[in-house]
């Protein structure tokens, strides 16, 4: 979705290298190598510290509002429902409309989603069959060759990282579950946690509260991908990253910023560019190469806000998804480095 005009992130880190490449060439060595350095210490401190300082606030903020607020009772019930009879599923042999999944190519349309008929689900020989359903709404004379999940809308990111056998189960589940006798408690617990986080979990909990398959089927498929029970689905692997993924990022901007900007005040009231001999007529060139360090930490710094933003919004926001920055010449690959991994 919009990648047609990814090449505007390119364009944004060549003007942001360049200017930092001039910018240091016309303040010189001595004095970029100082600001350079209060950019290192400030990446450094920001990594380090936004970690810890945001599971602190979680097990402040988040913990122990969930303790005081959820019964003991309803928690136990939600830590013992799981979908761990699925865990040795073969979800690549699972059939649509008779055809196997590893022979279905999506058609996206030359957008990012799919509409797809699951009225006719073929779950048999997978090992589904295996696994004790009975509290999801399955009875004991069901059949597996012939499954209703009804029509599902799957994006490309989704059928990317799980795969369609793996989304088509999540939906059959998801059907069966929403007309269940269990999804009431199910509920409930959701409710309790959008009413005390709406930020961060309001659009999940209202959408399972409502009934829509969609978002009952993300749960689904977070019990099956991550093998946990509906309470680690919800708080370890729906609640917690949402949560952990703003404040990681809001610390680590506030700390970047602060302890940047404080270095190179201090730096310059002690006047320690003044007490550092210049280098002659390599000054501006050596300046110019600290520019480039500096301009390369801000475009990191950029990427990092970049995949907040796409994580938050599910890629669904123009130019602010996978596709289109896997469309750009260069940007992708500072995007993807691994170590600015660590905000998710």
């Amino acid at each position: 979705m919009g990648s047609q005009f990814a090449i505007v992130y390119d364009i944004l880190i060549a003007v942001v290298l360049v200017f930092a490449i001039f910018s240091g060439a016309k303040r010189g060595f001595v004095s970029a190598v100082v600001g350079i350095a209060a950019v290192f210490v400030g990446f450094f401190c920001a990594m380090t510290f936004s970690a810890p300082l945001t599971e602190l606030v979680y097990t402040s903020m988040v913990e122990k509002p969930l303790t005081e607020a959820v019964s003991q009772t309803l928690d136990d019930n939600m830590s013992s429902i799981t979908l761990s009879g699925l865990s040795g599923m073969d979800f690549d042999s699972v059939k649509i409309s008779g055809t196997p999944v590893s022979e279905i190519t999506p058609d996206y349309s030359g957008t990012d989603k799919v509409v797809i008929d699951l009225s006719n689900v073929d779950l048999s020989g997978t090992g589904f069959e295996s696994a004790d359903l009975s509290k999801f709404g399955f009875g004991s004379s069901e059949d597996y060759a012939h499954m209703n999940g009804k029509t599902a809308e799957f994006t490309m990111a989704d059928i990317n990282a799980y795969g369609l056998g793996k989304l088509a189960t999540a939906q059959v589940i998801a059907v069966k579950l929403a007309a269940s006798p269990m999804i009431s408690g199910i509920q409930e617990y959701v409710g309790i946690i959008g009413g005390l986080f709406p930020a961060q979990f309001q659009d999940i909990s209202q959408g399972i509260s409502d009934g829509e398959i969609s978002m009952v089927r993300s749960l689904v498929l977070t019990m099956i991908d991550c093998s946990s029970s509906v309470k680690s689905a919800v708080i370890d692997h729906m609640l917690r990253p949402a949560f952990t993924l703003v404040m990681k990022t809001i610390f680590f901007a506030v700390i970047f910023i602060v302890v940047s900007c404080v270095l190179d005040i201090v730096a310059r009231l002690l006047k320690v560019v003044n007490k550092v001999p210049v280098i002659g007529s390599v000054n501006g060139l050596l300046g110019g190469v600290c520019g480039a360090v500096s301009g390369l930490i801000s475009i990191c710094v950029i990427c990092i806000l970049v995949r907040f933003i796409v994580t938050l919004s599910g890629g669904n926001v123009l130019l602010l998804n996978d596709t289109a920055i896997d469309s750009t010449f260069i940007f992708r690959y500072f995007y993807n480095f691994e170590f600015l991994n660590f905000l998710t």
